[in-house]
């Protein structure tokens, strides 16, 4: 379903070659699981501005939401070194194949992480995010300002 929607969207660009990347105004939030900035779980998600449609999306999840030994393991992890340690990143890297947790760090932190992971997979896409509509709480704007994705 997600390739006819970009399909279409490309359409309404006037594109009409699968293998352009499109340059296109989107609008960018994130929302979380929970109310307030302490969920475990949040959401980030890019909508044409032109068609209305979700473009792609990212979800976010700091525990592991696996029913098995693994789940365990990496929460009894998390509390004995901490998940804001040196170490814990390190540990992470190599149990991640096993485990459903997709950020590490604060929920405050997960917008601005899925906007990164969306706009760095955009062009992979077809698109090239140019113009952005959020709100004023978010600090996704400036950091990807900052990295310069697209160049």
């Amino acid at each position: 379903m997600l390739f006819n929607i970009r399909k279409d969207v490309k359409d309404a660009y006037g594109s009409r070659n699968d293998n352009d990347i499109i340059d296109i105004g989107v609008s960018y939030d994130g929302s979380w699981l929970t109310r307030g900035h302490t969920s475990n779980t949040g959401v980030g998600c890019v909508i044409d501005l032109l068609t209305g449609f979700v473009i792609d999306f990212e979800v976010m999840s700091n525990v592991c939401m696996k029913l098995c030994m693994r789940c365990e393991e990496c929460q009894q992890t998390k509390l004995a070194l901490g998940e804001d340690t040196a170490e814990f990143p390190f540990w992470y890297e190599g149990h991640r194949d096993f485990c459903s947790i997709t950020h590490v760090g604060s929920s405050g932190s997960m917008e601005v992480k899925a906007a990164i992971k969306l706009w760095e997979r955009s062009e992979s896409i077809g698109f090239r995010y140019t113009s952005l509509l959020s709100d004023g709480d978010s600090k996704a704007f400036l950091e990807l300002n900052e990295r310069k994705i697209y160049g």
